[in-house]
């Protein structure tokens, strides 16, 4: 049996992010944002926009309020809490809210 064998493709990039969830997709912004002529390569698995934590977290993560004169970031943050099933860390969310 004869093996054929294709010629080695060989790319040159100056950063490789791997999942195109919302955090690759952000990381590949900041890259290029840092400096534009670095040649910046995301690749996935799946489809770009949809990884697993970014399809979860996309109903929560919108915005504090949002013309809500009733919301407040204490109830933002109870509403992160909720989504994390209590598992994420206080601290860290109140950070994130600049509380």
């Amino acid at each position: 049996m004869k093996l054929d064998f294709k010629p080695l493709e060989i790319f040159n990039f100056d950063v490789l992010i791997i999942g195109s969830g919302g955090a690759g997709l952000r990381a590949a912004i900041e890259a290029k944002k840092f400096n534009s002529n670095l040649k910046v390569l995301v690749v996935s698995k799946g489809k770009t926009g949809y990884g697993n934590n970014t399809v979860v977290s996309e109903g929560y993560f919108n915005t504090l309020g949002f013309g809500d004169k009733k919301d407040s970031s204490e109830i933002f943050a109870s509403d992160i809490m909720a989504a994390g099933r209590h598992i994420n860390n206080p601290k860290l969310i109140k950070t994130f809210l600049n509380m």
